[in-house]
């Protein structure tokens, strides 16, 4: 009788744990699609940001510095509507300690963008070109930041549940 008590208290310490375990597989399932679906919206101002950047990339042989600071202007709407964003969060981020590939993406781009300034676009077409290369650039270093990021979140996530 001793020997069936034990194995039934087994049995139920292996079924609490499965249940424990699929609660936990079924929160980390709609904190990903939470995640993903609010990803969407970092891109997009990201998105916004690359092309502010590129077109004063583009534009700094040709516009006045009143233009160009006309043009920097639309970064406070940008960065207010991603400030509004970021208080709705339920929960604030905290900072990442991060790996390094970040600022090794964001490093490469500075890099680039320093070597684009060099170039002198004075028509309509090297101007247009000048504005293609630049935000491609741009749009590549946003991108491969933000998958670092994204990497690092999950890591760190997994290193506080373990």
């Amino acid at each position: 009788m001793m020997e069936s008590e034990v194995s039934m208290g087994s049995e139920d310490s292996r079924l609490v744990p499965s249940s424990e375990a699929s609660r936990a597989l079924s929160d980390a399932v709609q904190h990903s699609e939470k995640m993903i679906a609010t990803s969407e919206s970092s891109m997009i101002f990201g998105l916004g940001i690359v092309a502010i950047m590129s077109t004063l990339v583009s534009l700094r042989d040709v516009a006045s510095g009143t233009s160009l600071l006309w043009i920097s202007a639309l970064f406070v709407p940008l960065l207010l509507w991603q400030w509004a964003r970021q208080r709705r969060r339920a929960k604030p981020r905290t900072a990442l300690k991060g790996s390094g590939r970040y600022g090794l993406h964001f490093l490469a781009s500075l890099m680039l963008i320093q070597c684009l300034l060099l170039w002198t676009a004075q028509t309509g077409w090297e101007i247009g070109a000048k504005w293609i290369v630049s935000f491609s650039i741009l749009w590549v270093g946003f991108t491969r930041m933000q998958s670092a990021l994204d990497e690092d979140r999950v890591r760190e996530g997994q290193e506080q549940l373990a």
